[in-house]
């Protein structure tokens, strides 16, 4: 009897780990859609697009980030709004939050950073900013700095 447990016990393990491993080969492949709020990177815009001005941190935060979501008086990103405790009043701060403590740029790769995510989000109930999209130049211009290293 100790050895039909035994060998039971390893079958199941063995079966255990073998759906395991079918459960992970499915999910790491195959051409389906991420869900909501996965950690799956987005589509960005072709590297050749064409930035509306110079792609430094200084242009992107006072023409597009103060402009577009951190304007007092009913931007999410106002001082008073401060969503997901990002405001864009102070730009050293609003940098160090950004690429530091919000984690919401990775240097280096745009389409994993949670900012260009929202701004290309598919759906625009989830883009930012909410009702409108940035332009595609004003997109671009972030999508290249931060391509380019998020240099401060």
């Amino acid at each position: 009897m100790t050895r039909t447990r035994l060998f039971s016990r390893s079958a199941s393990t063995a079966e255990l780990a073998g759906l395991a491993l079918l459960f992970l080969s499915l999910c790491a492949c195959g051409d389906s859609e991420p869900e909501e709020g996965s950690d799956a990177c987005a589509q960005v815009l072709e590297e050749s697009c064409q930035p509306q001005y110079s792609p430094e941190y200084d242009l992107i935060f006072n023409r597009t980030l103060v402009s577009s979501c951190g304007v007092a008086g009913g931007s999410c990103h106002a001082t008073e709004g401060a969503q997901a405790g990002l405001v864009f009043a102070e730009a050293d701060a609003s940098y160090d939050y950004l690429t530091g403590a919000g984690a919401l740029v990775v240097p280096g790769d745009p389409a994993c950073s949670t900012i260009v995510k929202r701004l290309e989000a598919p759906e625009l109930a989830r883009a930012m900013p909410p009702g409108s999209r940035l332009s595609e130049g004003e997109r671009c211009a972030i999508e290249a700095w931060i391509r380019n290293g998020a240099e401060r």
